[in-house]
């Protein structure tokens, strides 16, 4: 508890810091592309701070910034995700696509090591097209996740990548992915199908350790290595 209220107090403090100095963005519904796929969203916040469509923009410094209550990174000349604040999502987390900040437009092509590790605000993941890789333990230990769409822009999910997401019953893994790291669905004890698609050629130590609820696995001729 004394966690969960130091994390919305420094929230709380950072929100008012950027009111005070004009460079808390305030959400405005004119403009937004929403497109189709996985929850394809691209965003842009003008000169004067205004983000579209309802978007709650904070920023931190100027390569971090927290959009929804997720917080991405500029990291050259595209963004990651790299964490979030808990207290904040309220059952959805939903990555955006791209984007436009003050003149300068950025792509979201990865989820960090740990980015959303322990989350509990949400039980739904939306990772839109573009993205390409989920470090490892991303979404380690979220237990209230339920829901994922895992996008055919990704090619390779982490070591850990959803540890102990028990909540999970199934997940559908594209055909883009090329390798599954150690340890990826270990403790995932609620999945019960997995289909790995052809293109795969790898799958890690304990993949799927602790998967006690898992009673059907399709495993395709293009895997070469099972850890």
């Amino acid at each position: 508890m004394e966690q969960k209220m130091k994390k919305i107090t420094y929230f709380s403090l950072l929100t008012l810091a950027f009111l005070a100095c004009g460079t808390f963005v305030s959400c405005s519904k004119d403009n937004e592309d929403e497109k189709g796929g996985h929850g394809k969203i691209s965003v842009t916040i003008d000169e004067s701070g205004i983000a579209t469509q309802g978007h709650t923009f904070v920023a931190i410094d100027a390569r971090n910034f927290y959009l929804d209550y997720i917080k991405y990174t500029v990291e050259d000349g595209h963004l990651v995700v790299t964490g979030c604040d808990d207290a904040g999502i309220n059952g959805i987390a939903k990555i955006v696509s791209d984007v436009t900040l003050r003149g300068n437009h950025y792509e979201v092509l990865g989820i960090v090591e740990r980015a959303f590790e322990k989350c509990k605000g949400f039980d739904t993941v939306i990772i839109p097209d573009g993205v390409r890789s989920i470090g490892g333990y991303a979404f380690g230990e979220c237990v209230y996740l339920t829901s994922l769409t895992i996008p055919g822009s990704v090619t390779s999910i982490g070591k850990s990548a959803f540890e102990d997401c028990s909540g999970l019953t199934s997940v559908t893994i594209p055909g883009s992915v090329t390798s599954i790291g150690d340890g990826a669905f270990s403790g995932c004890s609620g999945l019960t199908s997995l289909t790995i698609p052809n293109g795969i050629t790898s799958i890690g130590d304990y993949a799927f350790w602790g998967c006690s609820g898992l009673t059907s696995l399709t495993i395709p001729g293009s895997v070469t290595s099972i850890g």
